[in-house]
């Protein structure tokens, strides 16, 4: 299964047809991203597990989102929804915690594993998993008092229509977090292959390529789409979340046309260390981490 890097922003649709086909576009995006996570359930459990820079820098994401949450003291037995739970490692964290969870997936390998952590964890019975739609959840108006979508924006032909689906099942003065795969990452930005700015040119020269026979055609694969900060904290905004703390993570693997010029040992100490600067506000590094994790509030009505 390829994976195709994507800075676009989701279309806007001006008539029928074109309505037509942005949904069809969602459909067949949801449907190569279902398959890529099936036939990858294994790896993304590992990825929780292992101690390469990759993998340390999703645990890394997961570790800031569970401390954002205890530091909103939760009332214990608070009704939290996770949209993409995974493999379920937040899940179990979140239910360790005394909360009742509601995890869903698209993708029934991925809610296998989750129940099985959760039976081998004995927490089983303040986690319920099924299968649901990021943009048409199978719960009422305002149900839960927390949602989480960890590593989900990523895979959304339309992040606004998800974000909105959440806005819509949290209880007035419910919280949020979710992530983005940033745009602007320091390991992206200093290499010439991957960085935002060359994009159009680096297509442009593919096309030209594959058109004179000189480069193979691109696979059919899932889009992962990455966001600027200011996109997401956008797609809150416009969905009526009222914004609260931002933060990035993770910072490497560093590459230079692509290939690693770091052995993982070494990129493991410079990511904590940029890290460390990221956090103390350090311009450059603040928010150049490699995911963005954003807490937001949906405000009281009346």
């Amino acid at each position: 299964m390829m994976i195709h890097m994507n800075h676009d922003k989701s279309p806007r649709t001006t008539d029928g047809q074109t309505h037509r086909n942005y949904s069809d576009a969602i459909e067949k995006q949801q449907h190569l991203a279902d398959t890529h996570f099936q036939s990858a359930a294994v790896y993304w459990k590992a990825i929780y597990e292992d101690r390469d820079l990759q993998s340390q820098i999703y645990q890394q994401r997961r570790e800031v989102i569970l401390d954002m949450i205890d530091e909103i003291s939760l009332p214990t037995n608070a009704h939290i929804l996770e949209v993409g739970c995974g493999a379920g490692y937040t899940t179990v964290e979140l239910a360790r915690r005394g909360h009742r969870i509601e995890a869903i997936d698209t993708v029934p390998d991925m809610l296998e594993l989750t129940q099985n952590l959760a039976l081998e964890h004995r927490i089983s019975d303040r986690v319920k998993t099924s299968i649901g739609d990021t943009y048409n959840l199978h719960f009422p108006d305002d149900s839960f008092d927390f949602a989480v979508a960890m590593g989900v924006l990523p895979w959304l032909q339309s992040p606004l229509k998800a974000i909105r689906e959440m806005h819509r099942v949290l209880k007035p003065s419910g919280f949020i977090i979710i992530t983005a795969d940033n745009r602007w990452r320091l390991n992206h930005i200093l290499d010439p292959f991957l960085n935002p700015l060359l994009v159009p040119w680096r297509s442009l020269l593919g096309k030209t390529l594959r058109s004179l026979g000189l480069k193979k055609p691109v696979g059919e694969g899932a889009h992962v789409y990455m966001h600027s900060t200011r996109q997401v904290d956008g797609f809150l905004q416009a969905t009526g979340f009222e914004r609260m703390n931002g933060v990035t993570v993770g910072f490497g693997p560093f590459s230079f046309f692509g290939k690693v010029i770091l052995p993982n040992s070494a990129g493991v100490k410079l990511n904590e260390q940029l890290q460390i600067l990221a956090d103390r506000g350090v311009p450059g590094l603040r928010l150049t981490g490699s995911h963005y994790i954003i807490l937001a509030k949906k405000p009281r009505t009346g």
